[in-house]
């Protein structure tokens, strides 16, 4: 689908917030956007709407990928649970490793970076979900981070070239056309060999366990997951990790270029909260205005424009009456919903501290915050199938736009074509992605 986000504002404004389906390159869509289709799609089970069967058509993992994990998800419940209960001491892992990844990924001149952003921000997103997954030193080997962004980014490629072909061929292209499987047997093979490692340590050796995602399957796994099951998963877990938390890292980074008066308020921000509490999930916690920031961040530029894409595993009815025949795929609009004048007043304006004033004016609640899921916030989809590692995921994001906010200032490239204007809505220039983007080492800094 070409122009998605236009196509899917058009549908949303067309139909007065009512279902309507879009033609994507191999099939038709339906697309509901009111409050109660969009949960009741975000409820239903997947024996009902199956969300494993429009992912295997979506990626098309049938041909793509090595293991397929979608039938059998027991690493969802574990990494719900252990990214709610350890995430104090793996934020401690992410600021640990930060300072160096960020030197390492930005390498520049005389403390000068002005080279491409988006590269450079998904080698730091691959190093540091990398830590969390497999720990060090595997996450520092720049061949095994450069193996799961290409992996990461060919899933994709090959998804798109094989829905040319019918089913019959797929087989036979993937054989000749696919890089992926070859970029992920190599990524795992980095992973086996740690796997390996600690298994042997496992039965002759008691000192204490690495607190990563490996970890985490070894100990947690079924009986019924195999070897290559678990590296395969761990490796999954890391390329879905990539490009949702990098493009937000660099939308984020090219607002703050584009924006500077608001990258002192955050900057004051970050000085006076890790002054009271250190680097630590606490300290993350506190950071309201970056928090907002991030949330409006993504509101003006959604990752993905719509979420919660399912397949209908039988003939049903939605509550607002949508009929869907078996077969059929279906999602909820998220880019015209956060572009809704009635839910985000002024929305043609960039409010970067929209949500932590009504926080301020409001009182504490979740609602607000970046992480928060509803039927009218859907950066990280709803319902039974909403990110279980988004709390992860946004608490690495801040860390790394907090980190660099201090370390750096940063502004646009004024003389280059790589401006794009917001929502389209006369907002000021804001750095592409992929656009230029300098950040130069500011003199007096609060270090990690």
């Amino acid at each position: 689908m070409v122009r998605t986000d236009a196509v899917l504002q058009e549908g949303y404004k067309k139909y007065s917030r009512g279902p309507f389906k879009v033609a994507m390159f191999d099939r038709w869509v339906v697309f509901v956007s009111n409050r109660d289709a969009v949960e009741d799609v975000g409820r239903r089970p997947d024996s009902e709407l199956s969300v494993s069967e429009s992912t295997k058509e979506l990626f098309e993992t049938a041909y793509t990928v090595v293991k397929e994990t979608n039938n059998d998800q027991w690493h969802v419940d574990i990494i719900r649970s252990k990214f709610s209960r350890d995430l104090s001491s793996i934020v401690l892992d992410i600021v640990d490793e930060l300072p160096l990844a960020v030197v390492e990924c930005f390498q520049g001149t005389e403390g000068r970076f002005d080279g491409d952003i988006k590269a450079s921000v998904q080698k730091l997103v691959a190093r540091m979900s990398g830590r969390v997954c497999v720990d060090v030193p595997t996450c520092r080997s720049s061949e095994y981070t450069a193996l799961v962004i290409r992996s990461s980014e060919s899933i994709m490629k090959d998804a798109f070239v094989l829905k040319v072909f019918p089913d019959a061929l797929k087989p036979t292209v993937a054989r000749l056309a696919s890089s992926t499987r070859s970029c992920m047997a190599a990524a795992a093979s980095h992973i086996e060999e740690i796997y390996r490692s600690r298994k042997e340590q496992s039965e002759t050796d008691a000192q204490e366990k690495p607190n990563d995602v490996l970890q985490w399957f070894i100990d947690g796994a079924p009986a019924r997951a195999s070897d290559e099951d678990i590296i395969h998963r761990v490796l999954a877990i890391h390329l879905t990790a990539i490009h949702t938390s990098s493009t937000a890292i660099t939308q984020a980074l090219s607002d703050l270029a584009s924006y500077p008066e608001h990258a002192e308020v955050i900057r004051a921000e970050v000085e006076t909260v890790v002054a009271a509490d250190g680097w630590t999930k606490a300290a993350i916690d506190n950071m309201r205005k970056l928090d907002s920031f991030l949330k409006e961040s993504q509101r003006c530029n959604c990752v993905v424009p719509f979420v919660s894409l399912r397949k209908a595993m039988d003939d049903l009815t939605l509550t607002d009456g949508t009929f869907l025949p078996k077969g059929t795929m279906v999602a909820a609009v998220a880019s015209p919903i956060h572009h809704d004048a009635s839910l985000y007043p002024s929305l043609h304006t960039f409010d970067p501290f929209r949500f932590s004033s009504m926080f301020d004016a409001e009182g504490p609640s979740v609602t607000q915050r970046f992480t928060h899921t509803s039927a009218r916030w859907l950066t990280f989809g709803y319902g039974r199938h909403a990110c279980p590692g988004r709390f992860f995921a946004a608490d690495m994001v801040k860390a790394v736009v907090a980190h660099m906010v201090l370390k750096y200032n940063l502004k646009v490239q004024r003389d280059t074509d790589g401006m794009r204007s917001g929502l389209g809505f006369g907002l000021k220039p804001s750095a592409k992605l992929g656009g230029k983007v300098i950040m130069e080492r500011r003199k007096a800094e609060t270090g990690t």
